[in-house]
């Protein structure tokens, strides 16, 4: 029974590492989709407005995600060694 319980404590640990990977991918893609989409503009006393905070939202998203992607499959591997 025990052990039982401690397989399926790594198994929903493992999902947290897919989901989370999953989900901050999907918001890394959007910031660097809006950045894109956005774009930037020029006003009539020569500032430049862009939404650049978008980008690197976007890449600490992407580390996060890759992160995540490296602790789940760490997860499923000790999983299956055991």
């Amino acid at each position: 029974m025990n052990a039982n319980l401690a397989r399926s404590g790594k198994h929903s640990a493992s999902r947290v590492w897919e989901w989370t990977a999953l989900i901050s991918g999907i918001a890394a893609v959007l910031c660097f989709g809006l950045f894109a989409l956005i774009g930037s503009t020029l006003d009539a006393q020569g500032v430049l407005h862009e939404p650049f905070f978008l980008v690197p939202c976007g890449w600490a998203l992407l580390f996060v995600c890759l992160t995540s992607a490296v602790a789940s499959f760490a997860a499923k591997c000790s999983r299956s060694r055991s």
